[in-house]
């Protein structure tokens, strides 16, 4: 097959020139092993990422044992998505347009379309999907399972937790994202596993640290009284 279609782009170069080149190289996106070249490609940034860091969805149950649990095929944060990661108190940030297709993604998952009105009147994105779990990688190695929760979950959980700090993103916002990355259980801190720093000193080897003005005093008060008054899971 490779060589007839070799065959094919010397005899449409020699007879019709540049135009028919790119013809040809239409008609190679019609075969299936150009997948291979979208290994690493975030589902909401949309472009290649080396996944020196990468956030993926699970696809199927939890597990304790991290390497038994099963991955969407690419993840929903990569390399590119970031505008800087803070090991300091644990937070990051991502474009606008970046969370708008984040929201977008997860929403749809959840069964509903953004952006949507809101109580405000205008159309925003909304960040209060449902808690799933994500496996965190550093070099295509697996690090940890954490939660991806939104400001309105009611459950404090054992793994570290993901939440943005904000309910919604206005359309026309072009405001960086916020996440924090929250852990309430006294155990080993996995965010602080070498291969996270080291993949966060390869991503932005030039930027100082960027730290975040952390969540916010009502967000404080409102995890504090979770984990006070609410479930915690194991």
């Amino acid at each position: 097959m490779v060589e007839r279609l070799l065959s094919m782009k010397t005899r449409l170069t020699l007879r019709r020139g540049f135009p028919a080149m790119m013809h040809y190289l239409a008609r190679m996106l019609q075969f299936p092993f150009y997948g291979v070249f979208m290994i690493g490609l975030s589902v909401v940034a949309g472009g290649v990422s080396s996944n020196t860091l990468s956030i993926y969805l699970l696809s199927g149950p939890t597990d304790k044992e991290i390497s038994k649990v099963r991955l969407e095929s690419a993840p929903i944060l990569a390399d590119r998505d970031f505008v800087w990661f803070n090991t300091n108190d644990h937070s990051f940030a991502i474009k606008a347009e970046t969370a708008k297709r984040l929201c977008r993604y997860l929403k749809k998952k959840d069964g509903f379309e953004e952006p949507r009105v809101r109580g405000n009147g205008r159309p925003c994105y909304g960040m209060d999907w449902r808690d799933r779990p994500f496996v965190l990688e550093a070099f295509g190695e697996r690090v940890y399972q954490g939660v991806l929760v939104s400001f309105y979950t009611t459950i404090i959980y054992g793994e570290p937790m993901v939440v943005p700090q904000g309910v919604f993103i206005e359309t026309n916002s072009t405001n960086d994202v916020v996440f924090d990355i929250l852990l309430f259980r006294n155990i080993p801190d996995p965010r602080n596993d070498n291969r996270i720093l080291e993949g966060v000193k390869q991503l932005f080897p030039r930027t100082v640290s960027k730290r975040s003005q952390g969540p916010s005093e009502s967000l404080v008060s409102r995890w504090q009284a979770i984990a006070m008054n609410s479930t915690r899971q194991p």
